[in-house]
């Protein structure tokens, strides 16, 4: 039996591989701190699972339509208009499992093979495998450290050609933490608009922002924006969600529509109890679910002044998300005992070996100089995850 030649040449999600063996660790009795899950720690809120059993006391198991259960699109309907601002109409919605799906099903609504797809580096891990499983092409943006991340719009410019299909904007950015402002989108969002290029906005972590900042949907800022862009969003991150599996968008008719043809010939539709619950999870505002976002903000703080002060470290404090992505590289050409430390790769792995810590390699968001430590996890491990992380610094020589 022989592979497909995309699927010998895939590569397993670099953060779920990592926290695997960080759990699998963690069962064999050794004392683990896992900083590579992209999840809170703290469970699906009371509210939201009570709405779980009114689902199956209500006999909520059957098939939905594909694209959503019509009266958990409505309750999308008054979340996109009451926290972006936008107004679609139910066939302009889909539901999918995870936001995942969402954003593999609108590239493969949207590539056809040798088109390119513009990926602002660092990002998402799943975000260049989706594209070349649709048999596009990933053209990555480099973005620097000194201007936060963010894309510059003249390199934006550079690098559209006739071929370029899609960009991918995601703010609050995974692995960053990073944010947009409203003009930098107007000036993105002119540029792809002059250039036909189809926006994906990634925008799960929207509620997950501090320091009073607000994050800005960009088919909001004008009504052409909202013609080119793909407002994808889901359940798992505000609402701690994640295993409940529930992504949606908003976007144009065509193009959601096609996703849904898609959908119907993988999964159909999502669960339909989880839909059920999240019609209960979108009535809560941001607003109030603060305590919870209170908690990764006192996080954030801890992490920034604890990896600001070591040693050849470099970082800026987050936006917004729950990472943050300090650089590390001052330390390549270190080691301690069997360990040579050559790039992000083997930096994560003398830290999970040696330090019992997980962090992520930069490399597997497109930027080696740095490593993702995720600070969903409570103050106490996150204090003892961060003095692990010094000690393990001044280990190396």
């Amino acid at each position: 039996m022989q592979l497909s030649n995309r699927v010998n040449e895939l590569k397993p999600s670099a953060t779920m591989t990592l926290t695997a063996l960080a759990e699998s660790m963690q069962r064999e009795g050794k004392d683990v701190i896992v900083l590579a899950a992209g999840q809170p720690d703290f469970s699906t809120p009371d509210f939201i699972k009570d709405a779980g059993k009114e689902a199956l006391d209500k006999n909520y198991t059957r098939y939905t339509p594909v694209s959503g259960m019509p009266e958990f699109k409505e309750a999308i309907q008054r979340k996109f208009k009451r926290d972006n601002n936008l107004e679609y109409e139910l066939d302009e919605i889909i539901v999918g499992t995870g936001g995942k799906q969402v954003l593999y099903n609108a590239i493969h609504a949207l590539l056809n093979p040798g088109d390119e797809a513009l990926i602002p580096a660092p990002y998402w891990v799943s975000y260049p495998p989706a594209v070349e499983l649709a048999g596009g092409v990933p053209v990555y943006l480099d973005t620097k450290f000194d201007d936060l991340f963010l894309v510059d719009p003249e390199n934006l410019k550079r690098a559209i050609t006739e071929r370029t299909k899609i960009l991918f904007f995601n703010t609050p950015s995974n692995p960053t933490g990073t944010m947009y402002d409203k003009e930098l989108m107007l000036e993105i969002g002119t540029i792809c608009l002059e250039n036909n290029v189809t926006v994906i906005t990634d925008e799960l972590y929207e509620y997950l922002v501090y320091d009073g900042e607000t994050a800005y949907s960009l088919a909001s800022l004008d009504p052409a924006f909202k013609k080119m862009t793909i407002t994808v969003n889901g359940l798992s991150k505000a609402y701690a969600m994640t295993g409940w599996r529930i992504g949606y968008c908003g976007g144009p008719r065509e193009i959601i529509s096609a996703m849904g043809r898609i959908q119907s010939h993988s999964t159909s539709n999502a669960s339909s109890i989880a839909q059920y619950a999240g019609i209960t999870a979108l009535s809560r505002t941001r607003e109030e679910l603060k305590e919870y976002f209170d908690l990764f903000e006192e996080r954030r703080n801890i992490s920034f002044d604890r990896l600001a002060g070591m040693k050849d470290i470099e970082t800026f404090k987050p936006k917004g998300a729950f990472y943050i992505f300090p650089k590390v590289s001052a330390y390549y050409g270190t080691s301690y005992m069997n360990h040579e430390i050559t790039d992000s790769s083997s930096f994560c792995k003398y830290m999970l070996e040696e330090q019992l810590i997980s962090p992520v390699p930069g490399s597997a968001f497109g930027n080696d100089d740095h490593v993702r430590i995720s600070y969903s996890v409570g103050v106490d491990d996150l204090n003892k995850a961060l003095d692990r992380f010094e000690e393990g610094l001044n280990k190396l020589q």
